[in-house]
């Protein structure tokens, strides 16, 4: 069926596994419920449709793979939202316009969130995207808060990290590798993005 406009509802108590393909317009994804992803492969959230709503849900993601990927969309909001990543990135936008994730916790073992640009992302701009009042964990490996490494997009601009608490910035291995620096607050850029109108406001580092 065509799920534009729909609004999907997990009940407290309801843990649903599989991925969320989230391509419909005006979708909407709310309550306590707990989405699950265990085994497989692919993005187990990948957002490509416009005006996307997630409040209030629990997302665990047990694969080698990207947790939440916003790609090539416009208005995409994420509130009280709650994202565990075992292996790989928390939350990733990624030539997306007007994303937004407040009110929230994301705890991830590689890039917790993450800037970037992909030539699947149609070299949109990166555009519009805050971030704040939220808690973020990286618990080994990868960054708390990162542009890049991936950048194949012109621009990456008015982006604001506002009120937030960095409990963890944990390195992969005890030394740094010089290869892939790591830290709680970077900018990796690898491509011809240029960055502008960028924020940082009122952020807590507590163990790095």
């Amino acid at each position: 069926p065509d799920y534009d406009g729909w609004t999907f509802y997990l009940a407290g108590g309801a843990i649903i596994k599989g991925d969320i393909g989230a391509s419909p317009n005006n979708l909407t994804i709310r309550g306590p419920g707990v989405w699950a992803v265990l085994s497989g492969s692919g993005t187990p959230l990948n957002v490509r449709g416009n005006n996307f709503t997630l409040k209030d849900t629990i997302v665990v993601n047990r694969r080698d793979e990207w947790t939440v990927q916003v790609t090539g969309c416009n208005d995409a909001n994420f509130e009280n939202f709650k994202l565990l990543s075992e292996i790989r990135d928390g939350f990733d936008v990624v030539n997306a316009q007007r994303v937004t994730l407040k009110n929230s916790f994301v705890m991830a073992h590689d890039d917790a969130i993450c800037i970037k640009g992909q030539w699947y992302g149609n070299n949109e701009d990166v555009d519009t995207v805050n971030v704040e009042n939220s808690v973020i964990a990286n618990m080994g490996g990868g960054n708390c808060i990162e542009f890049g490494y991936e950048a194949s997009t012109p621009n990456m601009k008015n982006i604001t990290f506002k009120n937030l608490d960095l409990i963890h910035s944990l390195p992969n291995v005890s030394s740094a590798d010089s290869a892939w620096p790591e830290g709680a607050i970077t900018i990796h850029l690898d491509g011809p993005a240029r960055i502008s109108n960028v924020t940082y406001d009122d952020i807590r580092i507590e163990n790095n």
